[in-house]
């Protein structure tokens, strides 16, 4: 392959990746602020992500309520 070519070919795929970059923002941003349903499926996605995260701190939480009652009793 010649130098012109191979500049071209490296030229084609750059410009490849940048639409292909740009299509991909421009999917998310409108995915992003979408609708009402959108924010809901986000939403609740959210809250189930987050469940585990809040069971942890309730256990912790009554650790350390069980821990100030133990320390007001010295």
């Amino acid at each position: 392959m010649n130098e012109g070519n191979a500049i071209i070919v490296v030229l084609i795929v750059i410009g490849i990746i940048v639409i292909v970059n740009g299509m991909a923002f421009l999917a998310v941003r409108g995915f992003a602020r979408g609708d009402k349903t959108t924010q809901k499926f986000f939403n609740s996605a959210r809250d189930t992500l987050g469940q585990p995260f809040q069971k942890e701190d309730k256990s912790l939480e009554e650790l350390r309520k069980r821990v100030e009652e133990l320390e007001e009793k010295k």
